[in-house]
Formats: C-alpha cells, sequence, structure tokens
C-alpha cells in the first residue's frame, strides 16, 4: 500500500513549480523587450515593430515602430487575438 503524501507538501510543490515557470516567462520576456519582430496577423497582415512588453495575461503586445501598410505608427498594442504568429528578427542565439 502506497502513502500518499499529505495535500499542503503537494500544493507547496504544485504552487513552488508555478513560481519557476512564472519567473522563466518574466526572464524570457525580458530579454525579448527591444526585439524586432515580424507579426502576422489576421487576413495574413505582415507588419513590423519592435517588442516593448506585453500586459500579465499576454493579451496584448506594446510595441514602438510599428510598420505597417499605411504607414509607421510611433507606438502601438498588439491584440493576442489578432496575432496568428511572432517572428524574432535578429535574436542573438546566446542570449
Amino acid at each position: 500500500m502506497e502513502t500518499e503524501a499529505p495535500k499542503e507538501d503537494n500544493s507547496e510543490a504544485i504552487q513552488k513549480l508555478r513560481t519557476e515557470m512564472r519567473e522563466r516567462f518574466l526572464r524570457i520576456m525580458t530579454a525579448l523587450v527591444g526585439q524586432k519582430c515580424e507579426f502576422t496577423m489576421l487576413e495574413k497582415t505582415v507588419v513590423r515593430a519592435e517588442l516593448k512588453g506585453c500586459d500579465r495575461d499576454v493579451q496584448n503586445f506594446c510595441v514602438s515602430n510599428l510598420q505597417t501598410a499605411l504607414g509607421v505608427l510611433p507606438q502601438a498594442i498588439l491584440r493576442a487575438e489578432d496575432i496568428i504568429s511572432v517572428q524574432l528578427l535578429d535574436f542573438p542565439a546566446d542570449k
């Protein structure tokens, strides 16, 4: 008969894993700040911009120098639901 760990120990381990994953996510997002990106949007529209960050739920991306077919916007917010993919341009491999 196997003994189960108390629920407190299990929830503590889960909380520790969540904390580690959140820290990794924040480090990744910090490394991406200032990177030039190419966003493929709905309707296959492609825009380029410099990534400045995202909100805590990763629902919105803050960008600068957004290059669109109609011109360049100095600052913009891109909704994640409108983004199909993001490609990093010239991201250094050693970061």
